[in-house]
């Protein structure tokens, strides 16, 4: 009414002007048009209802014209419903006899508690676990460190999983990963020279440069799969869209689209002197197909279908 965001204690008021309806066989706020709907709402108090007081309690709550004066969540009306239907039998309501008042607050009851366990949907997401962690690299590894400013590890999309490029004793670079919650550390079999890692949206698998060919593990470990041709040298980096593409760069080469399946390799978008050097692509599932690649400074904005 006031133009201010609206909340799950939106839903609450509508929700008592529906249990009052339900009550008393008229509406909790009552005019002709819209416009004097709107004038009962912000100004005038529904009439009082013949209820035993828990009940009037929990309804007057819902109604209150003051958002910070409401219950604060469909569990908190669930509660003080609960409680109210458990006190001494209401009476009858007047403007509606012949009704069943017990029927219609357990009604209520059942539809606030289902909503109650869906109204997440309308509530501020709650952040996920902070997680820190230090790791401490094995006597005779060193981190690959790609040229160009390229990214030598990957964080799995869900936050669980660390992927890195790493050079052992032996000088040979491979792909390592470890989950987060563990301390130990596996080398990927068949990753041998591999750089660039990059996972995939679900996180199941791990993206690779080797060998100068683009290339894919699963991120537990398992047979690698060839996707076609890429230049270890120039190589930028890649992502990984929703819309089933890997969308990759270099720096002489511009942006580059293969299936994530393997397959023909697409020009998206060529590197020029206005650009200058660009890379380490972001897929975007938000945006549409059309200009799949904008080079802005070091970065690429890959716009992906939506899923």
């Amino acid at each position: 009414m006031k133009s201010e965001a609206a909340d799950a204690r939106s839903d609450l008021f509508a929700f008592g002007c529906v249990l009052y309806e339900m009550l008393s066989g008229k509406r909790a706020f009552a005019g002709d048009s819209a416009a004097t709907v709107i004038g009962s709402i912000l100004h005038r108090e529904p009439e009082p209802l013949d209820l035993a007081p828990p009940l009037d309690r929990v309804i007057r709550r819902c109604l209150a014209k003051d958002p910070d004066n409401r219950f604060q969540s469909a569990r908190d009306l669930q509660y003080n419903l609960a409680l109210a239907i458990e006190s001494d039998a209401p009476a009858a309501p007047k403007a509606a006899p012949g009704f069943r008042l017990p029927w219609i607050a357990a009604a209520a009851l059942a539809v606030v508690t289902a909503l109650a366990f869906w109204a997440p949907w309308r509530s501020v997401p709650v952040p996920g676990a902070l997680i820190r962690m230090s790791d401490e690299l094995p006597l005779g590894y060193e981190l690959a460190n790609p040229p160009f400013g390229s990214s030598v590890f990957a964080l799995s999309p869900d936050g669980a999983r660390l992927a890195v490029s790493l050079r052992g004793p032996d000088r040979k670079t491979h792909i390592h990963t470890r989950l987060l919650r563990e301390s130990t550390r596996k080398l990927l079999d068949g990753t041998e020279g591999g750089v660039f890692p990059f996972f995939s949206p679900e996180g199941a698998w791990i993206g690779f440069v080797a060998e100068n060919k683009l290339k894919k593990i699963p991120a537990a470990g398992g047979t690698p799969v060839e996707l076609g041709p890429q230049s270890n040298n120039g190589f930028r980096g890649a992502s990984w869209g929703n819309d089933g593409n890997i969308y990759y760069a270099a720096i002489t080469e511009g942006l580059r689209r293969i299936a994530a399946s393997g397959g023909p390799i697409h020009l998206l978008f060529y590197r020029d002197a206005r650009t200058g050097p660009c890379g380490l692509p972001i897929a975007s599932p938000s945006s549409s197909a059309e200009a799949p690649g904008i080079c802005t400074g070091s970065t690429w904005t890959v716009r992906a279908p939506r899923m």
